[in-house]
């Protein structure tokens, strides 16, 4: 409920003000019947594993988000959500590795720039690149935002 008047006073805010808002987290476009879990060590775990010494984290139901926003009755429009790998497609993120490479100044500098972009477009069930969403809420008379 919280996240979905975040959404709803977000996009009254844009559609009063002007501007856009970019949101990234990990979620889905769809409701989770039990998303709760406890993060140690970038790693997640039982809720009650190791209390006091991990994180507690949700999954970001986007399609609650998006519904919020395009219902609050505001001058907004959503676009997405979709996963964090198209989204940095769109955007070029090949193209950027490409000239990044090009200016490296060692073989491990280059390989841990490949390690990385292929971390962020993993579309495995649990990539960065799958399970990462992109969700963009913009006025109505901006064009489309890059990315989607």
């Amino acid at each position: 409920a919280q996240g979905m008047a975040t959404a709803e006073a977000l996009a009254q805010r844009i559609g009063g003000h002007g501007g856009a808002a970019l949101i990234v987290d990990y979620g889905r476009g769809r409701p989770y019947a039990d998303s709760l879990m406890a993060i140690r060590q970038h790693k997640g775990g039982e809720v009650l594993q190791n209390p006091g010494s991990s994180d507690l984290s949700i999954w970001v139901d986007f399609g609650a988000l998006k519904q919020a926003a395009e219902e609050s009755g505001a001058a907004v429009k959503c676009y997405g959500p979709t996963s964090q790998a198209d989204f940095l497609k769109c955007m070029g993120i090949e193209a950027r590795l490409e000239a990044l490479l090009k200016n490296s100044t060692s073989n491990k500098q280059a390989e841990e720039l490949v390690l990385g972009v292929k971390r962020l477009l993993d579309e495995s069930e649990e990539g960065m690149g799958r399970t990462y969403q992109v969700m963009a809420i913009s006025h109505t008379e901006l064009p489309t935002p890059a990315g989607f």
